[in-house]
C-alpha cells in the first residue's frame, strides 16, 4: 500500500505503526500540496494485488478504510492522485504566452520548467519575487522578434523544484544547467528583481558563457549600495521573509492579498496588476515548498553578500542597470561604482519616468525597446 504525506502532517506516524501492527508494507512518497486539496482514498499497488482471493481484497479494503479513518483524524492524508493536482496546480500558474511553448527540463531527479519561443540568438529571461516566469508576457512575444526566448520559472516557483539551493549562485547553476542542456553555450541573460541578482551571479561564475547582462530594479548583496538599501525601512519585508517558518505560517493561503500589497505599494501605477494576473502568481507559490523556497531566496541574502563581496571576476559581458524613477533608478548612480571591481568596460544606465518596481508590468514596450537596443550592441 501506498502512503503519501504531507510536510505539515507530522501525525503521519501512527498509521505507519498501524500498518506495521497489520504486517502491511507501505511504500512512502512525500508530496508538497495543500491538505485540504488531495482526495483522500485506498490504493494497492500492483505488487499487492497480484493474487489476492476476493475475500482478501475484501479485508485489505476494510482495513484500508479503517486506516483512511484514522488519518483523516490525525490530520494525516492518505492516498489520493498527487500528480494530478499538481498538473492542476502547474496549469494554473503558467498561461500560455502567445507564441511559446511551455516545457520542462529533467535536471538530475528534478525538473525546472520554463517558456520558450522565437528564432536567432538566446536571451534568458529571469523573473523576481513574487512573481513568475508569466510576468515576461508582454515583453517576452516583442524580444522573440529578434531572438530566441527562454523564460524559465526560477528553482521552486510555479512547478519548478528547488534543486541546487536558494543562494543567488546556486539558482545561477541550475539556469546554466538548463542553458547547457539546451544546447546553448552563450547567452544573453535578462534579470527583474530576485532574477536579476541571479544574472548578477551567472555573470561572474560563468564569465566565458553570457555576452550581455540587464539587471533590472534590483540592488546587488555586496556591492554599493546594498549596505544602505537593507537598512530602508521601505524593504521591511527583506528581514521578515528571513525569519524561519513564521513568513510561511502568516503567507500561506493568503498569498494573493499578501502579493496584492506589494503590487501596489511599490508600483508608479496602482492596480497594474490585475487581479487574474495575481491569481496566477498566487498559484505559482500555492503549495508550501514553493512558498518556503521563495522566501528562501531572502534568507540566503547573508550568504549571497558573502559570495559577492568576496568575487572580483572581471565581468567580460555588456551590462545594462535600469530600473524606475521612483525606486532603484534612483540607486543606479551608486550601483554602477559598485560594477568597478568586476572591471566592466560596457556598463550603461537607464531609468524609467514615472515608473515603480514593477516595470515588466509598467512600461512593457519601452522596456522591450531599451532591450532590443542592449541586446543588439
Amino acid at each position: 500500500m501506498k502512503l503519501y504525506h504531507h510536510p505539515a502532517s507530522p501525525n503521519c506516524r501512527k498509521v505507519r505503526v498501524t500498518a506495521a501492527l497489520l504486517g502491511i508494507r507501505l511504500e512512502e512518497r512525500l508530496i508538497d500540496l495543500p491538505v485540504d486539496d488531495q482526495e483522500i482514498g485506498v490504493h494497492m499497488n500492483h505488487s499487492l494485488q497480484k493474487g489476492v482471493t476476493r475475500s482478501t481484497v475484501a479485508g485489505l479494503v476494510f482495513l484500508g478504510l479503517a486506516i483512511a479513518s484514522i488519518v483523516f483524524l490525525a490530520g494525516c492524508t492518505v492516498l489520493h492522485q498527487p500528480t494530478d493536482q499538481l498538473a492542476k496546480v502547474v496549469h494554473r500558474a503558467n498561461p500560455s504566452i502567445p507564441g511559446f511553448q511551455f516545457k520542462s527540463v529533467a535536471i538530475g531527479s528534478q525538473q525546472l520548467n520554463y517558456y520558450e519561443g522565437g528564432a536567432g540568438e538566446p536571451v534568458v529571461l529571469l523573473h523576481g519575487w513574487p512573481q513568475s516566469a508569466y510576468a515576461w508576457r508582454t515583453v517576452a512575444p516583442l524580444l522573440a522578434k529578434k531572438y530566441h526566448v527562454i523564460i524559465p520559472n526560477l528553482p521552486g516557483i510555479a512547478g519548478s523544484d528547488a534543486i541546487s539551493g536558494p543562494t543567488k549562485s546556486n539558482m545561477a547553476q541550475d539556469i546554466h544547467t538548463l542553458v547547457a542542456k539546451l544546447g546553448i553555450s552563450s547567452a544573453r541573460l535578462v534579470g527583474h528583481d530576485i532574477g536579476g541578482m541571479v544574472a548578477h551571479a551567472y555573470a561572474i561564475n560563468y564569465p566565458n558563457e553570457v555576452s550581455h547582462v540587464a539587471i533590472i530594479e534590483i540592488p546587488i548583496p555586496g556591492l554599493k549600495p546594498w549596505d544602505l538599501v537593507v537598512k530602508d525601512p521601505r524593504v521591511w519585508h527583506f528581514a521578515f521573509h528571513n525569519v524561519p517558518e513564521v513568513p510561511e505560517m502568516l503567507v500561506e493561503g493568503r498569498e494573493d492579498k499578501y502579493f496584492t500589497y506589494f503590487y501596489n505599494t511599490v508600483a508608479g501605477t496602482k492596480d497594474v496588476v490585475t487581479p487574474e494576473e495575481i491569481r496566477v502568481y498566487a498559484a505559482a507559490y500555492t503549495t508550501p515548498t514553493s512558498l518556503k523556497a521563495s522566501f528562501d531566496w531572502y534568507r540566503a541574502f547573508k550568504e549571497d553578500e558573502t559570495n559577492f563581496t568576496r568575487s572580483s571576476t572581471k565581468i567580460t559581458a555588456k551590462v545594462l542597470l535600469a530600473g524606475g524613477d521612483q525606486t532603484v533608478g534612483a540607486l543606479l548612480s551608486p550601483l554602477k561604482e559598485g560594477y568597478a571591481k568586476h572591471q566592466v568596460e560596457d556598463l550603461e544606465t537607464y531609468v524609467f519616468s514615472k515608473t515603480g518596481h514593477w516595470v515588466l508590468d509598467e512600461k512593457p514596450e519601452e522596456l522591450s525597446e531599451v532591450l532590443l537596443n542592449f541586446l543588439r550592441k
